[in-house]
């Protein structure tokens, strides 16, 4: 029997499409784009997708951003922007690129980490390039070096203008640091802004959010889709024992540092997590499990996931409340949780 030999080019297309899914866009248009009007034609149909800067030299990713994107802005799926080692970068990327939504035909989620305040309303808008993403991850964090920058926004400053302008949105992550500040309260009940009611949002991450607009989002139905939601609560008060001098309608159940929360509206929310610390309180503070029967429903049969993390580094007797308390909650789960005199972690199920 004569042996066939194929030749590599011989492969097809589809064959070709998942290697390249594992090239770099700038490797692939090295390799393959003048080769010959094959190679061309499926190049011209591959996504693309601009990787993290971590580990890319500075040159590179400048020619990302100034020479590939603009002559690809259709193919691409994903953008990693950032200016990480990359002081102006974003501003290059700007100039360069179209942002309006329609040069976007394939771009399906985009990270955004440490750039500039300025660019913050740039990168907002009805037309505005992200307008029709499923996925965005947004990260000013205090370890970031444009953080400062952004001491005069407040959390919904941030929070509420991504969920208006992006109502295709699936998934929001946003790590923005602290934006409490003494007049908070104040600055909350006079400017924050309206917020639309959410159709596609399921996947909601906020690190460092206040509990007055988490209690916003999800006592309204704003979210009406929302499956998972895992949120930090920020606190950062000496008062802490005081409640806030224009109380907020809230209902039913209280948890430390998130209050009362009603989730009554969103029935297909299937995980909620909860982390912080108690400052402050006694036994009588600390969330008992016959206040959480209230909203969540602890018994075997149901699929909900329940997650809460604290620290009682100054809870009073804390030693007694944290053994009391454990036990508690694995009498009502029948699920191990960790605890010990400084943390408390509780998971079901």
């Amino acid at each position: 029997m004569t042996e066939q030999r194929s030749c590599f080019e011989h492969l097809s297309a589809e064959i070709f499409h998942l290697i390249f899914d594992y090239l770099a866009p700038h490797d692939l248009l090295r390799a393959f784009k003048k080769l010959n009007k094959r190679f061309t034609t499926i190049l011209t149909q591959q996504p693309f997708y601009l990787p993290s800067n971590r580990h890319m030299n500075f040159k590179l990713y400048l020619r990302y951003l100034t020479k590939i994107i603009p002559k690809h802005t259709s193919q691409f799926a994903y953008l990693h922007l950032s200016e990480r080692r990359a002081p102006h970068a974003l501003d290059l990327f700007i100039s360069e690129v179209s942002l309006d939504k329609w040069a976007w035909p394939k771009l399906q989620a985009v990270t955004i980490e440490d750039v500039p305040s300025l660019l913050f309303g740039t990168l907002l808008g009805d037309d505005s390039f992200l307008s029709n993403i499923h996925s965005l991850s947004f990260d000013i964090g205090d370890d970031r070096y444009y953080h400062s920058q952004y001491e005069q926004f407040t959390d919904f400053n941030i929070v509420i203008p991504f969920l208006n302008y992006y109502p295709q949105l699936r998934s929001l992550c946003l790590r923005i640091g602290n934006r409490l500040c003494q007049n908070y309260f104040s600055l909350f009940d006079q400017h924050c802004p309206r917020i639309n009611i959410h159709q596609n949002l399921q996947i909601l991450t906020i690190h460092e959010c206040s509990r007055e607009l988490l209690i916003k989002l999800l006592n309204n139905g704003y979210l009406l889709r929302l499956r998972r939601l895992s949120v930090t609560i920020s606190c950062a008060f000496a008062d802490l024992g005081i409640e806030p001098p224009n109380t907020m309608p809230l209902q039913q159940v209280i948890v430390p540092e998130l209050c009362y929360i009603n989730l009554q509206r969103h029935s297909q929310l299937e995980r909620l997590r909860i982390s912080g610390d108690i400052k402050a309180g006694g036994k009588d503070s600390l969330p008992r499990v016959a206040l959480l029967r209230q909203w969540l429903a602890l018994t075997k049969s149901k699929t909900f996931r329940f997650q809460m993390k604290f620290g009682m580094y100054h809870v009073p007797n804390r030693e007694e409340c944290s053994d009391d308390l454990y036990a508690e909650y694995r009498q009502a789960t029948g699920n191990p949780s960790t605890a010990n005199y400084e943390q408390m972690y509780f998971r079901y199920p």
